[in-house]
């Protein structure tokens, strides 16, 4: 294996690695009510080991993150965003009944702020997520050696077909490509 290639292969198992560990953080979040089973009024009350705050960028939206150390000492986090913009206006007058519309002036589109049950399936559809792409890049690593002998081999059979300033050209770009 070449080292374009063995490249490759170490930024997909660090990128599955980084898939793990984000499992991992979304997984440990841990929802809380109140001893009558309602939830908090304030949001953060509701949630452990997530951190939920206003969006850097727009103080009405909000977010809610995750940051996870793994056993090399890096760190990895995500956010989901927990503000949703309404765009249709008959959506926005059943928020605005059930008080849940938040007006962010005359040129933003007003928002409302998911509930946490909607929260909680929000962290369920990332966990899922990383989960997918964990289990292809699984698949894939698990066929690297075969798949990167398979490029190697076309990439060496184009340079041969080529000469002059064609193969220099088609070397820049494969490299550029890492290919």
């Amino acid at each position: 294996m070449d080292y374009y290639a063995e490249q490759a292969k170490k930024k997909l198992e660090q990128r599955k690695h980084e898939c793990d560990v984000l499992i991992e953080a979304w997984a440990d979040i841990e929802r809380y009510k109140t001893k009558d089973g309602k939830d908090f009024k304030n949001l953060a009350q509701n949630f452990t080991k997530g951190a939920i705050r206003n969006n850097r960028y727009n103080a009405s939206e909000k977010e809610i993150s995750v940051c996870k150390r793994d056993d090399n000492g890096h760190y990895f986090d995500d956010t989901i965003n927990i503000t949703k913009t309404v765009f249709d206006k008959e959506e926005a007058k059943e928020y605005e009944k059930q008080g849940r519309l938040i007006n962010r002036g005359q040129y933003l589109h007003p928002c409302i702020e998911l509930t946490p049950d909607e929260i909680e399936a929000e962290i369920s559809k990332r966990i899922e997520y990383y989960k997918h792409i964990a289990n292809e890049l699984e698949d894939v690593l698990s066929n690297f050696d075969e798949i990167a002998n398979k490029i190697v081999a076309l990439r060496e059979e184009a340079y041969g077909l080529m000469d002059g300033v064609a193969h220099y050209e088609l070397r820049s770009i494969l490299r550029e490509e890492r290919l």
